[in-house]
Order: structure tokens, then sequence, then C-alpha cells
């Protein structure tokens, strides 16, 4: 069933009316009735749970992960933790686009 209709977890767990009902169920109808691609929730999963790489003793994200950044970060800050820190860094305002502060 397709449905362009919009619906919270509150919304789905009144219309089903049952204390069971869990954020997984909610999460298999959502991708039930809206049109995503499968590839777009593993893309979002990994937001969550990223793959991780280690270089020299230091945990990265393994996406983001660049050589040539690396290296030109460590060569200009000369601080292994600011480079971890930029390495990671993630902009992910745009994810929810209508938050306020």
């Amino acid at each position: 069933m397709h449905n362009d209709q919009l619906f919270s977890f509150t919304d789905f767990k009144k219309a089903n009316n049952d204390p069971a009902t869990s954020g997984i169920d909610y999460v298999q109808a959502v991708y039930a009735t809206t049109p995503l691609h499968f590839d777009f929730l593993l893309h979002y999963a990994q937001l969550m749970s990223p793959a991780i790489e280690i270089v020299d003793d230091r945990a990265f994200i393994g996406e983001l992960f660049d050589t040539n950044r690396y290296l030109d970060l460590i060569k200009t800050t000369q601080d292994m933790d600011r480079t971890q820190y930029w390495m990671n860094l993630l902009e992910i305002t745009g994810l929810s686009d209508n938050l306020t502060t």
C-alpha cells in the first residue's frame, strides 16, 4: 500500500492501538508506505554506525577519510588531535532543515 500522507510515530502508535508497537515497526511501516530507495536507508544508517578506519592509532570515519587531506592537516596543524577532529567533522544540519534553535 502506498500512501503520500506523512505520519509521526505517535500517530502510528495510536492507529495500531498496541502498547507493543515499536520504533522498528514504525520504520518498517514508513519504508513500506514511502518511496525510499534501499540505498538511502543504508547510507542513513551509516550516519549512526559508520565504518571506522584506524590510521596512526587514531579512529576516522572511513567514508570521510582522505589520505591527502590527512597528510596536509598533519603538516599544517602539527597536532594529531586537531587532525582527527577536522577529518571526522561532518555537517549534518542539512538533514533537519525544519529544526529551530
